[in-house]
């Protein structure tokens, strides 16, 4: 009997128009083949959700997730280093949305109302790819001009002639999410802790700004503090030239953290409004996301 080896386990709350938890959208790679899952929303363990007996629908054609290399993309190395993170496409985009069509559907069952709403298995690939790509294409812009507070990028991991299946990042232990967590438990983030953690981010987006690029997804999340106490942006696949419109592919509208008027192009203006969302979250003791 063929032993179940599950990794890259990813499981994400997703919630009602009244905030209530209606279910979790898992995804995961069994013995070399990739799966999603639909979990009760009262599901308590996200981070070691039990799968045994969980659906297991089937992602088809995981090779399609790779991104395009290109000969002048930096090659990570091989063994990769042992402090690195390798950031792969983000299947569990494809959980979310499956399991955010059936409800879309169960609602407007119920109600008769409310959008029509099919899960298209070939545009989320498709934009998960796209995500991915994005995100290397920064990287590998942003290696010729490092900065203290930009993630460090060792390359992208190259598999075979003409994909690649990961980026390798600097392995940061925790993000900027983690420590507001525990401030609002524990109130540890003093006043002088928060104002040098908002002077790194801005000096970081200052860097990118300078560059020519808006990052446009300025959350907790996205911000990793490394170990000697430094914020560090990651994640870059919202980012944009400035000036430029965002298209829907680039338009990440993370709940809590979107700024209205809903932005039409790239400026620098939206990045530092996102960031003061956060530190009046910081300021005022208030857990990350809480205006979700």
């Amino acid at each position: 009997m063929l032993e179940c080896q599950r990794e890259d386990v990813m499981a994400l709350q997703l919630y009602d128009d009244q905030m209530e938890a209606v279910a979790v959208a898992a995804s995961w790679r069994e013995n070399g083949r990739f799966y999603w899952s639909r979990l009760p929303g009262n599901t308590s363990d996200l981070s070691n959700p039990n799968l045994d007996d969980a659906e297991h629908n089937e992602i088809p054609c995981p090779e399609e997730f790779l991104g395009k290399w290109d000969e002048k993309m930096l090659e990570a190395p091989n063994p990769s280093p042992v402090e690195c993170y390798i950031k792969k496409p983000q299947i569990w985009k494809y959980a979310m949305d499956a399991v955010a069509a059936e409800l879309a559907e169960e609602a407007r069952a119920v109600n008769s109302a409310g959008p029509h709403k099919v899960f298209d298995p070939a545009q989320t690939k498709d934009d998960i790819v796209s995500a991915f790509q994005r995100d290397a294409i920064m990287y590998e812009t942003l290696r010729s001009f490092p900065h203290d507070n930009i993630a460090r990028y060792y390359g992208c991991v190259r598999q075979g002639d003409h994909h690649f299946s990961g980026i390798c990042l600097k392995r940061y232990d925790r993000t900027l999410c983690d420590d507001m967590l525990i401030d609002h438990n524990e109130g540890k983030l003093d006043a002088e802790r928060i104002t040098e953690i908002i002077q790194g981010v801005r000096a970081g987006l200052e860097h990118l700004h300078s560059l020519g690029y808006a990052h446009n997804d300025v959350t907790p999340t996205n911000i990793m503090i490394d170990d000697d106490g430094h914020p560090v942006l990651i994640d870059f696949e919202s980012c944009g030239k400035l000036g430029e419109v965002i298209d829907a592919k680039s338009r990440a509208e993370t709940p809590g953290y979107f700024i209205t008027p809903k932005p039409e192009r790239f400026e620098a203006v939206n990045d530092f409004r996102m960031l003061d969302i956060i530190e009046d979250e910081m300021r005022g003791g208030k857990p990350p996301f809480s205006r979700a």
